[in-house]
């Protein structure tokens, strides 16, 4: 086994498999500390995780996973120090932002690193605010106050984890969102109120189908394909026709999902 310097000089393919192989079955040794130590100080783990060429993302899950047996919050770890560059990404910062965050969302951390997670909704990159947005609350199932965010982003990623979270209060949430002045947002909150049996819903899909603004038309046919409902397809083909290249173009994709055979 190379030791903790030597590590660093392999190729990302060769280290992630060194890796996976060594914290398999690691226990707390002082020399696995010292591994995963120099990997965490050096960056090397963080990109590791980042890189779908060197680790698949169900390996960088396993990957994260055994390295518990070293450190219980090596996880913790890792979002502090993306935390506290937030502030100064480079070109490629925010991208590895993003994958470290599906790393956690497919390994269920959210519930772990909350704290964490609220601290990176206040970074400047958009993307890496609303990713962190939908992993807390698919963990938490609370939006009310990421419906304050000025970042549409955030509030629509917000709303759409809840799609499947059917309780009195995120369907209260989603009421709320429907008053959003972003389109997502709304064609989000939509989604959610039809896959939770909302009586009222098929009404705002309607509504909006009519709206002056063409985003807002093409979010109704966009969110008519994800609910896949054949209730909705003279909606569809009436969208079909609209003046807008955009809407008649979410409409023509959303009814080919809808009138698909199963």
């Amino acid at each position: 086994m190379p030791n903790s310097c030597e590590l660093l000089s392999l190729e990302p393919k060769e280290l992630g498999a060194l890796c996976l192989n060594l914290f398999r079955s690691a226990r707390r040794t002082p020399q696995n500390s010292e591994i995963l130590h120099t990997l965490l100080e050096s960056g090397a783990l963080l990109r590791l995780l980042c890189n779908r060429d060197a680790l698949s993302l169900q390996q960088a899950v396993e990957l994260i996973q055994s390295t518990f047996l070293v450190d219980r919050v090596t996880d913790a770890k890792l979002l502090r120090n993306v935390v506290h560059q937030s502030s100064r990404f480079d070109a490629a910062g925010p991208a590895a932002a993003n994958e470290l965050l599906a790393v956690f969302d497919a390994a269920g951390l959210g519930a772990r690193l909350q704290t964490l997670l609220v601290q990176l909704l206040r970074t400047r990159d958009p993307k890496v605010r609303s990713k962190a947005a939908l992993l807390l609350l698919r963990q938490s199932g609370q939006a009310s106050w990421a419906l304050e965010d000025p970042d549409p982003r955030v509030r629509a990623n917000a709303v759409q984890a809840l799609w499947e979270i059917h309780t009195p209060s995120a369907r209260e949430i989603c009421q709320q969102a429907l008053e959003d002045p972003h389109h997502r947002v709304v064609g989000n909150a939509i989604v959610a109120l039809l896959r939770a049996g909302d009586p009222a819903a098929a009404a705002h899909l309607e509504r909006i189908a009519r709206h002056e603004s063409a985003r807002f038309r093409a979010a109704a046919a966009w969110a008519a394909g994800i609910v896949a409902d054949p209730n909705f397809e003279p909606l569809l083909r009436k969208l079909a026709a609209d003046p807008d290249s955009v809407v008649r173009r979410r409409a023509q994709e959303s009814l080919a999902a809808t009138t698909a055979p199963p």
